[in-house]
């Protein structure tokens, strides 16, 4: 019996075969299984799990430990990033331009609109590209950069094509020209070398610097938690974090040469914090920040 199958959205059954015999050897479980399959239709029993897919998506990270160094953290039971988001998917995944527009998404438009052509944007941990259709809303004469690791430059290439992906930053610097945009959205919070990762940014001496979508508070120390990540496929894993103050972020690229000529506070949610943990930690907010060079190389 052919059973359950969508068309329209509407589920149909086919009756040209006798309905299966009663098997007394199947487990019950099997038996009520099958009669869910035969009677629900198959957008309905999608409920369920599309709901499970946004709960997850909702759920914000957990900082369920803290400390004043990174030694002090526990080790990470399972490594987030060692199998991104992206990689879950079997075959490349169309992205386009969000429909919701956050803050970088904002950031990276208009500073591409800003620049002379052609523009030059150097996205330091990308992903396959995912911010690549923005700034291709903004200009046509798009050099676009990703350094990530090399499983997903090769998911990238296979998505955009026209996109340059490296997975060493030898490779990558040695396209950079002075004078273009660089890019760090949801990552630096992960280099617990942060000022290494800073050094990297600026080390083409680009006119802007995005640093967005940054977990961070107003002042006192650097801090470091370990972190609980959760996505749209669900628990995604632990990954140590560097909390950095945006005092000590401020410093840090004015040092490099750099001035802060905008922040933006994100429209996603604060992580939950270990209820042990809320008084080292008083509140966190997320934030976009756009530096600009001092002066101009």
């Amino acid at each position: 019996m052919d059973c359950a199958k969508p068309m329209n959205g509407i589920a149909t059954v086919s009756c040209a075969e006798p309905p299966e015999p009663y098997d007394r050897g199947k487990p019950l479980l099997e038996i009520l299984k099958k009669i869910v399959e035969k009677l629900v239709p198959p957008i309905l029993l999608s409920v369920p799990a599309n709901l499970w897919r946004y709960h997850n998506w909702r759920v914000p990270p957990q900082l369920v430990q803290v400390a004043a160094e990174p030694g002090d953290l526990p080790p990470v039971k399972q490594d987030a990033f060692t199998s991104s988001a992206w990689l879950a998917h079997q075959q490349p995944v169309p992205i386009e331009e969000p429909k919701i527009q956050l803050a970088h998404h904002i950031a990276v438009k208009t500073l591409c609109g800003l620049l002379n052509q052609p523009v030059q944007v150097f996205d330091l941990g990308g992903g396959p590209a995912v911010l690549y259709p923005c700034a291709r809303t903004a200009t046509d004469d798009l050099d676009y950069i990703v350094l990530e690791n090399a499983r997903i430059c090769e998911l990238g290439r296979k998505i955009f094509p026209k996109v340059r992906f490296f997975d060493t930053s030898a490779q990558a610097l040695e396209c950079l020209r002075p004078g273009g945009i660089s890019l760090c959205v949801s990552v630096l919070q992960y280099c617990l070398d942060w000022k290494s990762a800073l050094g990297l940014l600026v080390a083409s001496a680009p006119k802007f610097v995005v640093i967005g979508r940054h977990y961070t508070r107003d002042d006192g120390p650097v801090l470091y938690a370990l972190q609980r990540i959760h996505g749209s496929h669900g628990y995604c894993g632990e990954a140590h974090m560097a909390i950095i103050p945006m005092a000590s972020l401020i410093e840090e690229m004015r040092k490099l040469g750099y001035s802060l000529v905008s922040s933006m506070v994100s429209e996603d949610a604060t992580p939950i914090v270990a209820k042990s943990q809320r008084r080292q930690i008083p509140s966190l907010s997320t934030q976009t920040a756009i530096f600009m060079a001092m002066t101009d190389h």
